[in-house]
């Protein structure tokens, strides 16, 4: 659970009923450093995570959706003036792999599951603790297709010093309100930017104290479902003395060159190919 490296300034951001004004808010977003804060941090965090990014609202998740896409990332922009097939269309492309982000505003919050999603990016600072942890919770589902073993999450909002860790233990009552009194304070931490306890002289996640400098080691992402197909293909290959083209041509008549282009580069084959054919019999 990550913090991100460049914080919006909320102080002049007038609250109506109970959250953030949403225009003034949206305005405030779409800063050009705060939007590239976005996809830099899924670069340096994510990079290859299926996920999705809550924003602000529908200028905010386009522009968001197309730096994405100038990095090389394949995203798409979705929200509720979109017709039903259209956005149906979009998250079965984001279910197939055919597309890595997708971007929203006020509609993947609660009703959609997707366990394949291994990244959350949270663009929409709120004082609604129902929200964060609504769109939080969209990366927690378990996926055993992936190999998916955790989730990635980066509050570009500043989220966990308003409602506290999302794993915190909170007290719920039918009287309405919330208690925080016990809610741990957070801060991130300066070298790898996971929230900690404001107390805490050392980052649990890096080891980084005041005097040192870690380098810190990320879990790699879960791997895409047609690298594991392609790999099983090239096994195949090998066993049966055929080329490795002959793997790639395979997974092409399958899947089709755009789905397998998107999943995969021309590096990510060539380095599947000699793990493959240059292992020992």
């Amino acid at each position: 659970y990550m913090g991100s490296e460049v914080e919006a300034d909320l102080k002049r951001i007038k609250v109506i009923g109970g959250d953030y004004n949403q225009g003034q808010l949206e305005r405030l977003m779409i800063k050009d450093g705060l939007v590239a804060d976005i996809v830099e941090r899924y670069q340096q965090l994510a990079m290859g995570r299926k996920g999705v990014v809550f924003c602000v609202g529908i200028q905010h998740s386009k522009l968001v959706a197309e730096q994405f896409n100038r990095a090389g990332i394949w995203a798409e922009h979705l929200d509720g003036t979109m017709k039903p097939d259209e956005r149906r269309a979009i998250l079965a492309r984001l279910r197939a792999g055919e597309i890595r982000i997708v971007t929203n505003a006020q509609v993947l919050c609660e009703g959609w599951d997707e366990p394949s999603v291994a990244y959350i990016g949270l663009a929409r600072p709120t004082k609604s603790l129902g929200l964060y942890i609504q769109q939080a919770g969209r990366g927690l589902r378990i996926c055993p297709e992936i190999e998916k073993t955790d989730c990635v999450i980066i509050d570009h909002g500043n989220n966990v010093n308003r409602h506290g860790h999302l794993l915190d233990k909170r007290e719920w009552s039918l009287e309405g309100g919330r208690n925080l009194q016990n809610a741990q304070r957070y801060k991130c931490c300066p070298a790898c930017r996971e929230w900690i306890s404001r107390s805490a002289q050392r980052c649990p996640l890096c080891s980084y104290t005041p005097n040192t400098i870690p380098v810190r080691h990320l879990p790699p992402p879960p791997p895409h479902p047609l690298h594991i197909e392609y790999k099983k293909l090239l096994c195949y290959a090998r066993a049966m003395s055929r080329k490795p083209g002959w793997a790639y041509f395979a997974l092409i008549e399958k899947h089709g060159h755009e789905k397998v282009h998107k999943a995969m580069t021309a590096i990510e084959a060539k380095r599947f190919q000699d793990e493959i054919f240059r292992r020992k019999a």
